[in-house]
């Protein structure tokens, strides 16, 4: 049987957010007197210095001759690249290896946004070299019968005259467009993004080397959008070879100056996309926006299918043409929205918004969530409460996505719920109501329907309080039926306001001062309901293990046959949150590796292999169910161990050991009610 751990509702713990560290290892912060803000939240434009183009083209020599096609990389470094990683690097050699022919393509990398490169691992046709803590220009060329690396400036700082550009600003980025169309012109263009992305409301990067004095160091997409503007060059297709960025926000902030999108939904796995397209773009240069689209899409789809068996993926392709259709159609359905909580329809909404597949987690133990939700299954969401408008969107999303795959963390399946294009939905994990945010989404073209629904969402979510017919819930008792099953019934008020409902165990905390104390575990595998309000759940007395230590479970997503959960932990001294998945493939659940926690609050793009041997801490939450209002649940660490097998055994609970279980219920603002809980040993 497969079964499902949930964790209880966890409190957050406070993240240090870095703007970056020398070797001191002190905060490294540079202030740029040019930075111009423009007036959005994390949104900076400062014109490329005066100057600065023609002091590069005089040290870069004479242009190269017309080609058929232009790729400039926007290749942001970070600590991909500098914390021994080096996956910026790695992926320039992917490129050189896929032997692509560079007299049909340019492929011109603004390189930065890092302290220390691996040029080392790169293939060079010269002495140059990646600077580190610094910028430059490279290209790649045939050298000897193979591709290598080239450098066409090799410290633009000092081309500035000692003045560094922060790749965070988008006259960084609209000054690199305006050089590289004019020293490698092309009939076509294309323009990649490479590093981490952070959705809708950060944006795309995170600079390794400088932010603002309010620690900001990435590009939101105001900011993107007025790049492109001032570049003023037209793009078959902009891609981001990073996390998050499949927004209908992103599409519309390149819109203006892009035939297609090419980005992911999702978390993309470490080593990005696979660079073997370049070689079908050099053989046929004159190929679409989408049919190159489609290219990275499928080169994309197919390395994580053969060669990581146990990551997912999504990439998708998307007509920027067509996303007019889009912003109408949803901002229909959030004039309907708006009207339902007016008329005090918040829990249906908010049951329609917990089931809505979402993309974006980020760190168990502060719950970080970019809540970046799908368009299209929002709407399959909200078709019972308005079918035509949700069958509108819904036809909108797939027209303008011409091209969309995924995977599974089981490869043999695909991520149901990913149509390939999100939105950003605030929910349990957001700020209440900064209108900043939504005066940035309404400039760059989302529907002003929308941002008013959303704010009223949040506006009603953050006003909710307990008051409704669950607070009586204490009061049910829980009974054993004779089958063994664990029953409860609620009235059909209490169903109403219900969005989540799970069975829970609690194990006493065998530790001195921890008194009252309990490990929360969660099994809602069998919670069913059925026509009276009675709810049962089937529970052997059996608890996840990975070798000696009960492993807690945190629900993360499910897809078709598989539930993905987190563990927060300690792996080999760094702080990580295990993956572990429970599908066909491993009914009784499975480690398939881990994220790192970013300290700077950026969402992980690294993937870390847990292999046996390793040394493993585990996290439990331990919530306090006595009576001192001065006590508070807590994390606890557990005891070092070393990883013997990564698979995990289902154990019954010790003989005569007492435990504690019940029913939580979850309301539209998440507050939580308890049954009575009932002491119990298993034998």
């Amino acid at each position: 049987m497969k079964r499902r751990i949930f964790c209880a509702v966890l409190t957050a713990l406070t993240i240090l957010f870095l703007t970056g560290c020398d070797s001191s290892g002190e905060p490294r912060t540079a202030t740029y007197p040019q930075l111009e803000e423009t007036g959005y939240q994390d949104c900076f434009y400062t014109p490329w210095p005066e100057g600065l183009t023609q002091t590069l083209a005089e040290e870069a020599g004479n242009p190269s001759a017309e080609k058929a096609y232009t790729l400039m990389i926007y290749m942001n470094g970070s600590d991909l690249e500098s914390d021994g990683a080096g996956m910026a690097s790695a992926d320039l050699q992917e490129m050189l290896d896929s032997d692509f022919d560079p007299d049909q393509v340019n492929v011109v990398i603004y390189a930065g946004g890092t302290t220390d490169w691996d040029s080392s691992a790169v293939d060079w046709a010269d002495e140059g070299t990646l600077p580190d803590g610094t910028s430059g220009i490279y290209t790649i060329v045939r050298d000897g019968g193979s591709n290598k690396l080239t450098t066409v400036n090799y410290d633009i700082t000092a081309s500035n005259g000692g003045t560094p550009l922060a790749m965070m600003d988008g006259g960084t980025l609209a000054g690199f467009i305006d050089y590289a169309a004019e020293q490698f012109p092309a009939r076509h263009y294309a323009l990649e993004f490479w590093n981490h992305g952070s959705g809708s409301l950060i944006g795309y990067g995170y600079d390794h080397l400088v932010a603002d004095e309010d620690g900001r160091s990435s590009m939101g997409l105001i900011t993107l959008k007025q790049a492109l503007d001032g570049a003023g060059l037209n793009f078959d297709w902009v891609g981001f070879d990073t996390c998050l960025m499949s927004g209908i926000e992103t599409a519309l902030a390149v819109r203006d100056h892009a035939d297609y999108l090419v980005a992911s939904q999702e978390l993309e796995p470490g080593d990005g996309w696979d660079y073997v397209w370049l070689k079908e773009l050099s053989d046929n240069p004159q190929s679409s926006g989408e049919e190159v689209g489609i290219s990275i899409v499928d080169s994309f789809n197919e390395y994580y299918r053969e060669n990581v068996s146990d990551t997912g993926s999504t990439l998708s392709v998307t007509d920027l043409s067509k996303t007019d259709r889009i912003v109408n159609a949803l901002g229909a359905l959030s004039d309907a929205g708006t009207e339902d909580l007016g008329a005090g329809e918040f829990t249906q909404l908010a049951n329609a918004r917990d089931k809505t597949e979402t993309f974006g987690s980020s760190d168990t133990r502060s719950e970080k969530y970019q809540d970046m939700a799908d368009l299209g299954d929002m709407a399959a969401e909200l078709a019972q409460l308005h079918p035509a408008e949700a069958a509108e969107l819904e036809a909108a999303v797939s027209d303008a996505v011409v091209y969309n795959k995924t995977t599974d963390y089981d490869s043999d399946t695909e991520r149901t719920g990913a149509s390939g294009l999100s939105v950003y939905y605030p929910y349990a994990y957001s700020d209440s109501g900064d209108q900043t945010k939504y005066d940035a989404m309404n400039a760059i073209g989302v529907s002003a329907s929308y941002t008013r629904y959303i704010a009223d969402y949040s506006t009603t979510y953050y006003g909710g309080s307990s008051g409704g017919a669950l607070d009586s819930l204490s009061s049910v008792p829980v009974t054993d039926g004779d089958d063994g099953d664990v029953y409860v019934t609620l009235t059909q008020e209490q169903l109403d306001e219900a969005v989540s409902i799970s069975f829970d165990v609690w194990e006493p905390v065998d530790e001195d001062g921890m008194e009252d104390y309990y490990f929360a575990y969660i099994d809602d595998a069998g919670v069913e309901i059925d026509d009276d309000g009675r709810i049962r759940t089937e529970f052997d007395g059996s608890l996840p293990m990975l070798g000696d230590d009960y492993l807690p479970m945190y629900y993360q997503s499910e897809t078709g046959s598989q539930t993905i959960y987190t563990c927060p932990a300690i792996l080999n001294g760094e702080e990580v949150d295990l993956l572990i998945s429970i599908s066909d493939k491993n009914p009784d659940g499975k480690i398939i590796g881990a994220q790192p926690v970013s300290e700077d609050g950026v969402p992980s793009r690294k993937d870390v292999e847990v292999k046996k041997g390793d040394s493993l801490q585990i996290y439990y939450y331990a919530e306090y169910l006595g009576d001192d209002p001065d006590k508070e649940d807590e994390w606890y660490l557990g005891e070092e161990f070393t990883v013997g097998s990564l698979s995990i055994d289902w154990v019954q609970v010790p003989d005569n050991e007492v435990f504690l279980y019940g029913y939580r219920i979850e309301d539209a603002y998440e507050n939580s009610y308890y049954t009575d809980l009932i002491e119990v040993s298993f034998y």
